[in-house]
């Protein structure tokens, strides 16, 4: 099983995937407000709404595994110039010593 280390680390991440997709709706608000047709053509507006509400939920379950690949099991992971680095940033300390997580008692018995 997969371990966040901290709801924190994921939070960069989340707020550009938020930035953009604002920015995206933005956008397409404005260019229908500015598309006198599409407002007379209701099936035009609703699959332009349909596309743009499909992209962002394809990008959000992107988002999920961005972020577990990310900030997974206590590391950071990213691509630099094509090789794969990984910096260990820990769990904190209240999840670690927390006795329903278990870490100081070891795995269970197999």
């Amino acid at each position: 099983m997969c371990h966040l280390p901290s709801p924190q680390a994921a939070l960069p991440l989340v707020r550009a995937a938020q930035a953009e997709w604002e920015t995206k709706g933005l956008a397409l608000q404005a260019s229908l407000a500015a598309d006198n047709s599409t407002a007379a053509d209701p099936e035009a507006l609703a699959r332009a709404h349909d596309a743009f509400t499909r992209g962002a939920v394809r990008a959000w379950w992107d988002l999920a595994d961005e972020i577990l690949f990310a900030i997974a099991d206590g590391d950071a992971n990213r691509w630099e110039d094509g090789a794969f680095v990984s910096t260990s940033i820990g769990y904190p300390d209240w999840w670690l010593s927390d006795p329903e997580v278990g870490y100081t008692s070891g795995p269970p018995p197999v």
